[in-house]
This record gives structure tokens, C-alpha cells and sequence, in this order.
């Protein structure tokens, strides 16, 4: 967790970011659950926020390339960059869970449009 926080901390000296909010870290145990972050491993979270109307296209941005470096894996109710694609990579137990959730939604009913990008193809 040392060399991530050292290079968060590069980051926003080498770059002109408006860190406005501060930045949360958290450790947590592992878990089991198909589309955990910390499916079967210890994990720090890192919490990085924007206040609406702010300019956070080019920071999010950057944080994303930073955390996949670090094997990242986003937290579910916050903003990230990730798509399909990525989910299959991030989640061994994917596709398992992409059938579960076709067999009890075939009319994608709980889909939104932030769901959309993750599970499926565009």
C-alpha cells in the first residue's frame, strides 16, 4: 500500500488537479461475493471525490490508470472508467454471474444505463 500512496502523492505533484475533497483509505478483509472488489483478497479502498460542476474528466481519468496498476478493482456506487470488457478480467466469476443475472432479469428490467456499460457490449 506504501508504493500506491507514493504514487498518488506523485501524481498530484506532477499534475494540476483541483483536490478539493479529501482522499479516503480504508482497509477491509477479504470477501467471497462474485462481484466483490475484495473477492478473496485484503484490499485498501481509495475514495476519490468531485463536487458536481467541477472538472473531473482528465482526474478520474488519471486516478483510473493509476489504480489499474495496482490491480483496482471499482467500488460499485462510485463513478469509475471500467466496462465489459474489463469486468471479465477484474471477476473470474463473470460470466457465471452475467447467466444468474440473465435467467432472473431476461427483460433487463434492473438495468440502467450506468449497468449498461458494465454488462454488456455496446
Amino acid at each position: 500500500m506504501s508504493d500506491c500512496l507514493h504514487d498518488i502523492h506523485a501524481l498530484f505533484t506532477r499534475r494540476t488537479h483541483d483536490v478539493h475533497f479529501p482522499i479516503e483509505c480504508r482497509i477491509t478483509a477479504a470477501e467471497q461475493g462474485f462481484l466483490s472488489p475484495t473477492r478473496q483478497r485484503e484490499s485498501a479502498f481509495f475514495a476519490f471525490h468531485m463536487y458536481k460542476g467541477m472538472d473531473e474528466e482528465a482526474y478520474f481519468d488519471d486516478i483510473h490508470v493509476l489504480m489499474k496498476q495496482y490491480d483496482g478493482h471499482a467500488h460499485w456506487g462510485k463513478m469509475n472508467r471500467y466496462h465489459v470488457e474489463d469486468m471479465h478480467t477484474l471477476y473470474p466469476q463473470f460470466a457465471q454471474f452475467q447467466q444468474i443475472r440473465r435467467e432472473q432479469d431476461p427483460d433487463n428490467v434492473f438495468l440502467t444505463p450506468y449497468l449498461r456499460k458494465i454488462f454488456e457490449r455496446a
